[in-house]
């Protein structure tokens, strides 16, 4: 399960998909469904403003069980439905603090000797140079062979910079906005 309609999202969404791996995105408007089934969602959610209907939603695709895996790039608003929807010993892609008694059994990413919450990042993978240097590889072969493919959702000049910031915060877009001079 994850947001699947950004720029992140649906360069995921591919990745999974490839790898055989049944995506059930979200997104936050109806208009933003045929993005996350482009690039290879199998299912897709439009999340409304109650977060138990999300998780009754997931939990019905997979016949209760629950997904392997929460990939969540919203966050706050998100949260606490992506690991209500976790199968028992699931994995969560935000490591805060421990969950509830409410929650299945799950893991979460721990960070090491740093405040809670904590947002794993890429020293959380990669831990030694080799690994570094043969992931970007990996992913710049990608870019060349199509497989990742960077669908942009708008330009901006360094300008407009605020109004950028607020689309993106407003939930309206779909793939990377970019800063550019002179535009």
């Amino acid at each position: 399960m994850l947001s699947a309609a950004g720029g992140l999202g649906q360069h995921l969404v591919r990745l999974l998909s490839r790898r055989g791996a049944r995506v059930i995105g979200t997104v936050s408007a109806p208009g933003k469904a045929a993005a996350a089934e482009a690039v290879g969602a199998r299912h897709v959610i439009v999340r409304g403003a109650d977060p138990d209907e999300l998780t009754r939603r997931v939990l019905d695709l997979t016949g209760g069980r629950g997904v392997d895996v929460v990939y969540d790039g919203i966050g706050k608003d998100t949260f606490e439905a992506g690991l209500a929807a976790l199968r028992p010993r699931g994995m969560s892609s935000w490591s805060v603090p421990p969950p509830g008694p409410r929650h299945r059994s799950t893991r979460v990413p721990r960070a090491p000797r740093l405040a809670l919450p904590h947002c794993p990042t890429l020293v959380d993978h990669a831990t030694d140079p080799e690994e570094l240097t043969a992931r970007a590889a990996d992913v710049f072969r990608w870019l060349r062979e199509g497989v990742l493919k960077t669908a942009i959702g708008g330009c901006y000049g360094f300008d407009r910079a605020g109004e950028a910031h607020a689309d993106l915060q407003s939930g309206t877009t779909t793939g990377k906005l970019l800063l550019q001079p002179g535009h």
